[in-house]
């Protein structure tokens, strides 16, 4: 059974933790799409395929290497974060069946065994994996952030009723194919990236068909004088890059700015470039013939 895994970490500036990320990823035999360190962001991206065994062992190593060396309460991020092992999808690269649905969720009701009980950290359910739980909870969690979780008695599906307090919370959970898209901004001005997010968010709850499905951050990059909107698809089929990335073009400029790179984030399909010229990918991004999820 073919999966993808798509873990954010809470590290960005730690280069030999990245090097060893991908020692890990390759010693398990995997398809490695995706591994960037963000500085700025202080949070690292990776993207991983292959069958469920070895992809559930890589994240159980990744995180005897990641967690001894990330303790939140001493690291500053630009990112909004929750926890060492911020948010962890799983993508089921093959038709759904009930087997292999049914053996998709048991790989992760073990992984979030393992998390809770060896390393005490709560773990929330999201996306398909959710069991009941209002979608405001975790979306009222983030909004806090790190901070506001040591204090706090909390109801997770696995694990203690308190925040690590290194390692924070994490969430996980089987999900549909998804996409990630960096825009970032030729200006300092954090104030037009969020006036992007804002406008969107705007555009989206009125009908606008571009924008379904679609979330957006409004980021810093101090390191390189500029700021980014970080975007997510979550129904890429219905909503292509490009037309998004057009109309951030034409709402940048407004605010006298102009958009500068933009980047790809992930695995992505190969339709998924059919409506993404606009958006810079590396060959290995892409999933291949046998890795791809239905669409």
């Amino acid at each position: 059974m073919e999966i993808l895994a798509s873990p954010q970490w809470s590290f960005g500036r730690d280069r030999a933790l990245l090097r060893e990320f991908a020692e890990i990823i390759d010693l398990f035999g995997l398809h490695c799409h995706y591994l960037s360190a963000e500085p700025d962001h202080n949070r690292t991206f990776t993207a991983f395929s292959g069958d469920a065994v070895p992809v559930f062992e890589a994240m159980e190593r990744l995180c005897v290497a990641a967690f001894p060396r990330i303790d939140l309460q001493r690291q500053a991020a630009g990112f909004p974060r929750l926890g060492a092992l911020d948010v962890c999808p799983f993508v089921l690269l093959e038709e759904d069946s009930e087997r292999s649905l049914l053996v998709l969720n048991r790989f992760i009701d073990q992984f979030s065994w393992t998390l809770g009980d060896f390393y005490a950290l709560p773990v929330f359910y999201c996306e398909r994996s959710e069991r009941g739980r209002p979608e405001s909870e975790l979306a009222s969690m983030r909004r806090g952030g790190f901070g506001a979780l040591l204090d706090r008695e909390l109801r997770p599906d696995y694990g203690p009723a308190a925040a690590n307090p290194s390692l924070g919370v994490t969430s996980i959970g089987r999900r549909d194919f998804f996409l990630t898209v960096n825009v970032n901004l030729r200006t300092e001005d954090i104030g037009v990236a969020k006036a992007l997010t804002a406008k969107l968010r705007e555009e989206r709850s009125e009908g606008d068909e571009r924008f379904l499905g679609v979330s957006a951050l409004a980021l810093r990059l101090p390191t390189k004088e500029q700021t980014q909107v970080h975007l997510t698809l979550a129904l890429p089929d219905l909503t292509p890059v490009d037309a998004i990335v057009k109309w951030a073009r034409k709402e940048a400029s407004r605010h006298g700015a102009l958009v500068g790179t933009t980047s790809f984030v992930g695995a992505v399909r190969p339709q998924d470039l059919d409506g993404g010229a606009l958006a810079r990918h590396r060959p290995e991004q892409v999933l291949a013939a046998n890795e791809r999820p239905p669409g």
